[in-house]
Parts: C-alpha cells; structure tokens; sequence
C-alpha cells in the first residue's frame, strides 16, 4: 500500500485503455479492477486503464444507485489515487469518501462500506494535508467487525491498522482470521490473500 496515499490494493495482463469490455456491472467492474491491482506495478498504460475503470464505474452508479454500485466507484476512484500518487491523489480520495459516506447512509451497516471508509480515514494524511483521522478508522472498522466478524477484508484492514498504530500482536490475531476466511477461486482473493500474507510476515517481525 502508499506511503502517503496507500489505499486498497491478478489478471496478467493490463486492460486496454478505453471503454472496458465486460465493465458495465459490478462484476465486470472487480474483474478489471483485479487485473489493474494486482496486475505488475509497471505494467503500461496502468492509469489509463484505473481511469477507464473509474469511468466505466461512474457510469454504472448513474445507471443504478446501489452500495456497492457505490463501493466499486470508491475502489476505483482510490485506484487511480494510488497509481497518481500526486496533489491529484487527495481530491480522488476525498470523491471516494463522499461516495461512501452517500452509501453509509442507506446501508448503515454494509460491512465493505464501513471497511472501506474506515482504511480511507487511516490511509489518508491528517490536517492539515488530508481528512485522516485514526480515531474515526477505528470506529468505523470496528463496526465493519461487527457486521462481518468472519470476513476476510474486515480482518484484514483492521490487521493493517494494527501495524500501522504500533499494535504487531493484536494485527496477527486479525491477519489469520482473515487467511482463515473461505478462498474463493478469483483475482480478488489471490491478491488480497498475497496482501494479508505480507502483513502477517511483518507483524510478526515486529514482534520479535
């Protein structure tokens, strides 16, 4: 994940840039966000393809206003912040936050809106740079817990706060119920899986 702006983190290739083929629902949509993800860091054409993704995502919330219409939107838009990694990267994520927030309204305990709000709020700079508030993360990833206490991204987002607030001990305990979750045969889980794996192996670090 970013330094500064580290948020969310497949296929083996990188899509074309242009409209998405298969990106005018959500499904389609995770697809291409896996492969440009997960995808090699140095692949070509990589914002482009974030940016088509972002749009494809866009559209499909005008079609259809639901969460997670709403959480892929958010995903894409952090995507592009990440591989920006610029100024430009703030107002992407501050667009994000705004678009979960609207989906927190009428699902106040959809647990993928609660985790992703609550990595935004740790993930992005405190004032007077960004919005970043650890007190706010931690709420709102702790009801993201309640809501799903088994699920492998609530674990593993509250395993990363952990690390990320000094806490190694308590990220392990997360980070292997989080690898204890159901796989599921996808991109997604892969590349999610590979992440949870580097963070347990850097706790654990941490603790010795």
């Amino acid at each position: 994940m970013l330094n500064i702006l580290r948020l969310f983190i497949g296929f083996a290739a990188i899509l074309a840039v242009g409209p998405l083929a298969a990106a005018d629902t959500v499904g389609g949509i995770a697809a291409a966000w896996a492969a440009v993800k997960f995808g090699p860091a140095d692949a070509p054409n990589r914002r482009q393809a974030a940016e088509a993704i972002e749009r494809d995502a866009a559209a499909s919330l005008a079609q259809q206003d639901t969460p997670a219409a709403r959480v892929w939107l958010a995903n894409a838009l952090c995507l592009t912040a990440e591989i920006l990694h610029s100024t430009k990267s703030l107002a992407k994520v501050r667009e994000a936050r705004e678009v979960l927030l609207a989906a927190e309204q009428v699902s106040p305990e959809n647990p993928a809106v609660l985790v992703l709000l609550g990595s935004l709020y740790y993930e992005v700079p405190g004032w007077p740079i960004g919005f970043g508030d650890r007190k706010k993360a931690r709420a709102y990833l702790s009801r993201a817990l309640a809501a799903d206490p088994a699920g492998r991204d609530t674990n593993y987002f509250m395993g990363d706060f952990m690390i990320a607030t000094g806490h190694p001990l308590e990220a392990i305990a997360y980070l292997e119920k989080a690898l204890a979750a159901p796989q599921q045969d996808d991109p997604i889980d892969r590349g999610r899986r590979a992440e949870i794996t580097a963070d347990l192996a850097k706790a654990k670090t941490k603790t010795r």
